[in-house]
């Protein structure tokens, strides 16, 4: 049987060092669940993974748009887009995805840029749009807040188009 400081030597392992920094205190509060059983070890280990939800450093997101903007964007960076996105409501900011994204899921354009953060997830969660049922994560985050946390964006694809 794993002892528990061993499981959770092994989950601490798993972890960057941003999001060990950010567990800190958490893990501050496993000293005491020492003589738990091991199923109740796991329950509690889960509960601070679902209170923690952050992407780990560095994270490379998507971003799907047109060569013309691909073009800007790689030469000065990028600048909010104005649109209502599905809602009723005008919203500002740059799409991103945990995945790439195409037409079907509403990203429309030709070229798909990776944009690497230089910091953990945690950062851009206040931008996240939640959707239930959605296989994949999104963020609106607005170009000023997102410029200073880049480490590079490449081009990943191009869609040729016939004619």
């Amino acid at each position: 049987m794993t002892s528990f400081k061993d499981a959770l030597l092994a989950f601490i392992n798993t972890k960057s060092d941003a999001e060990r920094k950010a567990l800190e205190p958490k893990l501050k509060k496993l000293r005491k669940w020492q003589t738990l059983p091991p199923m109740s070890v796991l329950r509690k280990m889960a509960e601070l993974l679902k209170s923690h939800p952050s992407i780990p450093a560095p994270v490379k997101l998507y971003h799907r748009t047109t060569a013309a903007a691909a073009k800007s964007i790689l030469a000065d960076g990028f600048r909010d887009a104005k649109c209502t996105y599905g809602s009723t409501r005008m919203h500002r900011g740059v799409w991103l995805s945990d995945v790439p994204l195409d037409v079907n899921e509403g990203a429309d354009g030709d070229i798909l840029l990776c944009v690497t953060l230089a910091c953990d997830g945690e950062r851009i969660q206040n931008f996240e749009w939640v959707e239930v049922g959605k296989p994949y994560r999104e963020w609106l985050v607005p170009a000023v807040s997102l410029k200073p946390l880049i480490s590079s964006i490449e081009i990943v694809t191009r869609l040729h188009t016939s004619g």
